[in-house]
């Protein structure tokens, strides 16, 4: 275990070793470590890390284990360090310092982490814990130190002065406030922590030339304002920290100095070097009293313990104890006295005052009672010893003892009164902060008082802004309530001024009906013509006239509940001495002496899904129909009482979203209101299924009677001066549609206007479809149209502006766009490319008698050149070129209308030609019908 070579009166004894068989389990002995320890300030522990991450604590009087564990969150450990204040272990890791508590100290006790310290992701250098204070000192790979205060929600103070990375760091054991540091060029600076700010410290003195430094550690003793350095070259250096000289030089050891400290208690200095040599030397004339070979490789800690006369030495793979003893030399053989740690040289414990006034009585005895009581406490020397000699020394270490104890103790007064300045600096510093909280609360109170202030005036801006507007509202209101007045007033000399119409269409049926019966017309036109053509011009204005109005009750049924003025339709009913019903009655018979519907009022109401379900037969592939539409398919079907309805299955395009558009409340109350003899008119929804319901059409599209039964062989053709009436009817329609405006103010436009959305009933009166697209489809800002239906048209390309395929434009112009293409495919019969075939015989008569379609019979040329050139207008590529419905140069409306009556006298002619009876004639509609089922 080794040996010691001493002078008489100091001897350093080893009490027991731990090595790698005692510390690391068998797995583990292979693994190589140095036993870089701590001592812990209150109890006889130490602490050190094994190379496996592996925290021990033992014993170090007893050589028993306390605790053992290994390190969480951290996957390299270097050493370790008690904070005694708290039950904390801090252990070194490689970028980091992890603060852990131990809950119970057992042989594996539970950790748990309180906090992990980083600087700049740099690596730990060193670590000091303060032994009174809530302080950590740290030195990471920095040239700065910061020193943590753990009471104060680890706030940091950053100490900065050195030039190179700082190595080293060490608490004052006995002056609280002082703390050193060392870097890496030699350079040691003393630093005072009363002198510090919140966040910054300063220096207070600086020593040089310690180039190599070891180990750094200060006396405990205030009378000498010291500190110990060992160096790499075996020299140890003693320093007054205070003017920054060098007192002392000693060169005692041949290698590298790794432990250097003054004994806290006696008036030695103990050095340690890797080779395992323990010097320990006079404090007064600093000369080598006793050396100690441990036997240890590698030392790099060496330690006092507690207030006892034993030192910890840590090395590679073992830590040693020893204890320092007294030995006493007679004249003519030795006495060896050994193990009187507490006895002979510290007094403490339970036994203190009683130890102490026994070593006081002793000092002041005659050296005889002195000898009579040390023979009270020893053996007996032998016979032939001088009691004279042998107790004279001691009552010499008595009196030292003694004295050592006063000391002790005035020290220990000094460390309070030291340790309630501390305090009273850690209070008043604690005061200040709260002071200057305090302050920041209160400027934050006023701060907060005077937003509340604004916030409160903004609140009586806000209210008396609120009040203006409540009263503006009241009077809109009033204003709206006039508005609506009027509005109904109006509405009701509409319908009277609807009666006198529909008396004076019904008379002008009459007396068409009669001068179609009481006169045989020669094949040529005769002048009696041209007075009825005038009569019917008269009528179609009168027509039209209904039709614009009508659009205009529409918008004010419409209007009345968005004005929130629940039960003006109720009285605007009685007023006009009717219900709704009549008026859609009224409003459902064709003008101009067409003939109306004969199918049955369908009131309007809420299927089910089930209900349309049995209706379609499931929606069968069989009953669908028109297709084309891009947000829904068409079913016809029949309800339970054999009643015919069309079922529009609402869906996604399937180009941008495949969700189907939503029906809202307000959309299908839109759509009810257009009420129009020549629109399909929607009698249900169905929420649940996505789904709207038409009146049943008997005939079904116009273009299925063009193509002469393609889809269906049992259908006949539409003669020509049917298709002229229908086209009349389209453009009445369109008219009603472009009259009524939307929320926004903007006309309805149709948006679809084909041959396959012009259906005809059971009488072959032409209704337009899929007038709700207008409505369900969302129009953007200036006109322009979704990307969805933008990217649809190919399937309907020849109906689509060239306006629209550019810019995505949906309006009026549009509209007649489409319906100019529908003129020219109903007068060929082509659908494709009708443009180009009139466009390109118009002129000659004869090369447009080819073009026109031949299954429309004996088609009169004049009638049918008139219409087309009104189509080709309608289709110009130049949108201003396109004439309107009823203003404007070669109006649409009239000139329609013109050519249907026209073509119903031509064809009554050829009719009476043909049978040469009068019995045979019927009105127009009927015979219409005849003539189409016949062909």
């Amino acid at each position: 275990m080794g040996g010691s070579t001493a002078e008489p009166g100091i001897q350093l004894l080893p009490i027991f070793r731990r090595s790698r068989d005692d510390i690391v389990e068998d797995w583990a002995r292979q693994i190589s470590f140095v036993a870089q320890f701590d001592v812990h300030a209150e109890k006889p522990w130490i602490v050190f890390v094994t190379g496996i991450r592996q925290v021990q604590v033992w014993n170090y009087e007893d050589g028993t284990r306390v605790a053992s564990f290994q390190v969480p969150f951290c996957s390299v450990a270097y050493s370790a360090k008690f904070a005694a204040q708290k039950d904390w272990i801090l252990v070194e890791a490689e970028d980091s310092i992890l603060v852990l508590e131990v809950h119970s100290w057992v042989s594996k006790p539970k950790v748990g982490r309180i906090k992990e310290l980083r600087s700049r992701g740099s690596h730990v250098c060193d670590m000091a814990v303060h032994p009174t204070l809530p302080y950590l000192l740290t030195g990471f790979d920095h040239e700065y130190v910061e020193l943590w205060n753990w009471d104060y929600e680890w706030t940091r103070i950053t100490f900065t002065g050195h030039s190179a990375k700082v190595c080293m760091v060490a608490f004052h054991p006995r002056d609280v406030r002082l703390f050193a540091s060392a870097s890496d060029d030699g350079i040691i600076k003393i630093w005072d922590i009363g002198k510090a700010t919140e966040t910054e410290g300063s220096d207070v003195q600086t020593i040089r030339g310690c180039s190599g430094l070891c180990a750094m550690q200060f006396c405990s003793k205030e009378e000498h304002p010291l500190l110990i350095t060992g160096l790499v070259k075996g020299q140890v250096r003693v320093w007054n920290y205070r003017t920054g000289l060098c007192v002392a030089k000693l060169e005692q050891h041949s290698t590298t100095v790794r432990a250097a400290f003054f004994h806290p208690e006696l008036p030695f200095i103990f050095t340690a070097s890797v080779d395992g040599e323990v010097k320990v030397s006079s404090e007064s004339d600093y000369k080598v009293v006793t050396t100690f070979s441990s036997g240890l490789k590698n030392i790099c800690s060496m330690a006092p313990c507690r207030n006892s006369d034993m030192v910890v030495i840590g090395g590679e793979r073992s830590f040693l104890v020893l204890e320092l003893a007294i030995q006493l030399n007679e004249n003519e053989g030795g006495r060896e006295l050994q193990g009187q740690r507490t006895r002979s040289i510290h007094v403490h414990g339970e036994g203190q005052d009683q130890t102490k006034q026994a070593v006081q009585e002793s000092a002041s005895l005659s050296p005889k009672k002195s000898t009579e009581n040390l023979e009270t406490n020893f053996d007996s020397p032998p016979p032939n010893v001088n009691s004279e000699k042998r107790s004279d020394p001691w009552a010499a270490a008595a009196a030292a003892a003694a004295a050592a104890e006063c000391k002790k103790q005035e020290i220990s007064r000094s460390d309070r009164i030291e340790l309630l300045k501390a305090k009273t600096s850690s209070m008043m510093t604690k005061r200040a902060a709260i002071m200057e909280r305090s302050e920041k609360f209160k400027r934050k109170i006023e701060e907060l008082e005077c937003r509340l202030g604004q916030e409160v005036k903004h609140l009586d801006e806000l209210r008396t802004e609120h009040e203006k507007k409540e009263r503006f509202q009241i009077e809109k209101i009033q204003q709206l309530k006039a508005h609506t007045s009027n509005m109904v007033a109006q509405r009701a000399t509409l319908l009277e001024r609807s009666e006198k119409f529909k008396r004076k269409i019904e008379e002008l049926e009459r007396r068409l009906e009669q001068e179609v019966h009481s006169q045989h017309m020669p094949p040529n036109l005769s002048p009696q013509p041209d007075h009825e053509e005038q009569e019917g011009r008269a009528e179609g204005d009168t027509v039209r006239e209904v039709d614009t109005e009508s659009a205009t009750l529409a918008q004010c049924s419409e209007n009345s509940p968005k004005l929130g003025i629940a039960g003006t339709t109720e009285q605007s009913k009685e007023e006009a001495g009717g219900d709704e019903g009549e008026i859609t009655e009224r409003d459902s018979t064709p003008a101009g002496g067409d003939v109306a519907s004969t199918g049955q009022t369908h009131p309007f109401r809420k299927y089910s899904v089930e209900e349309l379900m049995a209706a379609t037969d499931y929606f069968a592939d069989k009953y669908k129909f028109a297709e084309c539409d891009p947000y829904g398919c068409f079913y016809k079907g029949k309800l339970d009482d054999h009643t015919p309805i069309i079922v529009k299955k609402l869906r996604g395009n399937g180009v941008m979203t495949n969700r189907p558009p939503q029906l809202k409340p307000e959309v299908i109350d839109r759509l009810r209101s257009f009420q129009h003899p020549h629109l399909v008119k929607l009698v249900g929804v169905c929420y649940e299924a996505h789904c709207l319901v038409y009146e049943g059409m008997a005939n079904e599209s116009v273009k299925d009677w063009i193509s002469c039964g393609t889809s269906s062989p049992t259908k006949g053709c539409l003669p020509w001066y049917t298709r002229l009436r229908i086209m009349s009817e389209v453009a009445r329609a369109l008219n009603f549609l472009h009259c009524n405006r939307t929320v926004g103010g903007a006309s309805i436009i149709h948006r679809a206007i084909t041959l396959e959305n012009i259906l005809v009933d059971d009488n072959f009166v032409a209704k337009i479809g899929a007038v709700d697209d207008a409505l369900l489809v969302p129009r953007l800002a200036g006109g322009g149209q979704p990307q969805e239906m933008r990217l649809f048209v190919g399937i309907n390309s020849q109906y689509t502006a060239p306006e629209h395929l550019r810019s995505g434009v949906v309006d009026e112009k549009t509209d007649i766009y489409a319906l100019g293409i529908t003129l020219l495919e109903m007068l060929t019969g082509k659908f494709w490319n009708a443009l180009g075939i009139v466009e390109g015989a118009v002129e000659n008569a004869e090369a447009f008698k080819d073009v026109l379609d031949p299954n429309g019979g004996q088609w009169d040329v004049e009638l049918a050149q008139e219409v087309a050139r009104l189509g080709l207008r309608c289709a110009s590529l130049e949108r201003d070129n396109r004439p309107k419905m009823t203003t404007g140069e070669c109006q649409i409306l009239a000139v329609l209308e013109g050519v249907a009556r026209k073509a119903d006298i031509l064809s009554a002619q050829q009719a009476n030609a043909s049978t040469g009876t009068r019995d045979q004639h019927t009105s127009v509609a009927k015979r219409a019908r005849v003539d189409v089922q016949s062909t």
